[in-house]
């Protein structure tokens, strides 16, 4: 009411004054509902506790990129690097992934094996352009999946046959290129339909401040985002977007927890009558409520009173529920709802499986498998497929290796391959072992499929134990014995002895 008397006091003094006044109200709320639509889908984003709902919630996904997509990946950011249950939830993703190497699968068993040997133990250790110790194209495909659930995309340039890696934040729209209707959050695309991408600009700032900023050829990078879950979207914000705001007030409860326990530990006594009156300021006070003088000295912890009266009278200790009983339940519900927020189970994001029947615990793993296959499906797509492309085509160019088969059409596979697939420990591996043979023998399961989920080939493994029988062959015949007498006493422990004492003799 206040403020009406005041916009019809100003009216009636000073009409133009109260003219402009209107008008910047009117473009302030326009501006402050604009900015809420910006924000809608991205909660995660926005900084405050309190929350309301989008008004636009429907806006094309550009739109609420442009103003949430920087703070997003800060608040993601900082949450995983001060955040015990953020790191968890995207390290057990990160570790379990593991990374993925490609076997080549044409019709020619020869050339698939110089392919092999060409990118998993050459190419693959000078992946990196930039020759950083301990950087191989493993590590790159583990900071991808990483940077998929804190900043959403990465892009690598490709430089002399290697890979130049950029987080997702350094692609952006140059300030001298903003009127550009053809770059949408640092991509350039094609003004008519299709719309294809046909360049990438990095933004960075030099020394002294200044925007610097390079545009890069669509052909001569490989952009890799995560999965799209909008057909509008140009950009990937990060998978935590969902959780990101159930993050912080997870994260925001149990600070205060936290701080209340060491407020708790640190006030231990309450006071009664006769008993020390209340410390102030920087200086001890040495009356008590009778105001009598207390003797004050320093102890091992915090300090002794000394005091005229009954001490179990003028002393209490606090009540310290450490940390309450009512603590522990919420905080395990909302790590529960965070976890499905991102899409795996409560008991690998924190590693807890000792609750629960072991059924119980292979429903959250075979759940949790079919998760780290989806997003294996992926970046195999986005990424590991397309760089496999482009390394395999640029060694044969090179000379490196020699022209891949060709299929009954005449058509090259130099692309066929196969990557191995993240892999599970087995929980009981006398059933798990039980029911893959059981499988096996009903044609449900195969050596190759084995060997893909223990992160190796069908042709290392059988390689390997060809090795091994070739070995055990030639110390059975040293041995004077067979074969099957040599295995069937090696895997026995008393037989194992015997054996070696055969050798001995």
């Amino acid at each position: 009411m206040n403020a009406n008397r005041i916009d019809k006091a100003i009216g009636y003094m000073f009409p133009e004054w109260a003219e402009r006044r209107l008008i910047a109200r009117h473009n302030m709320q326009a501006l402050t509902g604009v900015n809420r639509a910006s924000w809608g889908g991205y909660t995660g984003a926005v900084q405050t506790r309190r929350l309301s709902s989008p008004s636009a919630p429907v806006d094309q996904e550009p739109s609420l990129v442009n103003s949430a997509y920087r703070n997003l990946v800060a608040e993601c950011l900082d949450l995983y690097r001060r955040d015990p249950l953020t790191r968890s939830l995207v390290e057990v993703i990160v570790t379990y992934m593991g990374e993925s190497r490609p076997a080549a699968s044409t019709s020619d068993p020869a050339w698939n094996t110089l392919a092999d040997a060409y990118f998993n133990d050459y190419w693959w250790t000078v992946a990196d352009a930039r020759r950083r110790p301990g950087v191989d194209y493993g590590t790159m495909q583990r900071a991808w999946s990483r940077w998929a659930y804190i900043g959403g995309d990465m892009l690598f340039a490709l430089f002399d046959g290697s890979l130049y890696p950029y987080e997702g934040t350094t692609i952006a729209t140059p300030r001298k290129l903003v009127r550009d209707d053809a770059i949408m959050h640092g991509i350039r695309t094609q003004k008519a339909a299709p719309h294809r991408i046909t360049h990438f600009y990095r933004v960075w700032r030099d020394s002294k401040g200044k925007e610097q900023f390079q545009r890069m050829p669509a052909n001569q990078v490989i952009y890799a985002p995560n999965e799209q879950w909008r057909l509008s979207m140009m950009r990937s914000v990060p998978y935590m977007h969902s959780v990101a705001e159930s993050l912080h007030e997870y994260s925001e409860t149990s600070d205060n927890v936290q701080s209340k326990i060491r407020w708790e530990s640190m006030v231990w006594t309450k006071e009664r009558k006769g008993a020390v009156t209340g410390v102030g300021g920087r200086s001890f006070q040495t009356g008590n409520t009778d105001g009598k003088q207390v003797e004050v000295t320093k102890a091992e912890y915090g300090m002794r009173f000394k005091v005229q009266g009954d001490p179990q009278k003028d002393f209490e200790m606090t009540r310290m529920e450490n940390p309450g009983t009512s603590y522990v339940p919420y905080m395990e519900h909302c790590a529960r709802v965070i976890a499905a927020g991102i899409g795996i189970p409560y008991e690998v994001c924190l590693h807890v499986w000792t609750n629960g029947s072991w059924s119980a615990n292979k429903a959250a793993q075979v759940d949790f498998k079919r998760y780290l296959l989806n997003e294996w499906a992926h970046r195999n797509r986005v990424l590991n497929q397309r760089v496999y492309n482009w390394a395999i085509a640029k060694a044969i160019k090179a000379g490196d290796l020699p022209e891949a088969p060709t299929d009954g059409r005449g058509v090259s596979e130099w692309y066929k391959c196969k990557w191995t697939m993240p892999y599970l420990p087995k929980l009981d591996e006398g059933r798990e072992v039980e029911a893959d043979i059981k499988q096996w023998g009903a044609c449900q399961e195969s050596i190759a499929g084995w060997a893909a989920q223990r992160g190796t080939t069908r042709d290392a493994l059988l390689t390997a134990h060809d090795d091994d029988i070739r070995e055990m062959q030639t110390r059975a015949d040293a041995l004077g014995i067979t074969l099957e007498v040599y295995a069937q006493r090696l895997f026995s422990a008393k037989s194992s002895e015997q054996i070696r004492l055969l050798s001995e003799d």
